[in-house]
């Protein structure tokens, strides 16, 4: 289970909205990938938090006040001239990367007849890290 952080912890740079999950009994947080413009992509690693870290947040994560769980629930969509804003409360990076591939793998039906979309044809895409 993947669970967002809702306050800041004084220990491991642990701050609000943080993702950890919960692996074989350690907490680790996932750094996501680069992407690069011409292509592909590469790992930012993974933190395994050390034991006296682990004991304190086995303490508090079955805690409402600390923990909730990061799902998707919710997203804002906010048009502005040059960018689509969409934005939803924090996931682990994994699954910020599923849902921006799911939207690249869906655009080009933009195209399939419906009266809105229609007129979007010939997107190109990527995945970009600004």
């Amino acid at each position: 289970m993947k669970k967002r952080l809702l306050k800041d912890l004084p220990f491991d740079n642990l701050k609000k909205d943080d993702v950890l999950y919960k692996v074989n009994g350690s907490y680790q947080i996932d750094h996501g990938e680069t992407f690069y413009k011409g292509g592909g992509s590469s790992h930012n690693g993974v933190t395994i938090l050390n034991t006296s870290s682990k004991d304190i947040i086995d303490m508090i994560w079955d805690k409402e006040d600390w923990f909730e769980e990061a799902i998707l629930d919710h997203i804002s969509v906010i048009p502005k001239g040059t960018e689509l804003v969409i934005k939803f409360r924090p996931l682990c990076q994994e699954d910020s990367i599923y849902f921006a591939k799911g939207i690249i793998h869906i655009l080009p039906h933009l195209e399939d007849g419906s009266y809105v979309w229609n007129k979007f044809k010939g997107i190109t895409t990527s995945i970009d890290n600004r």
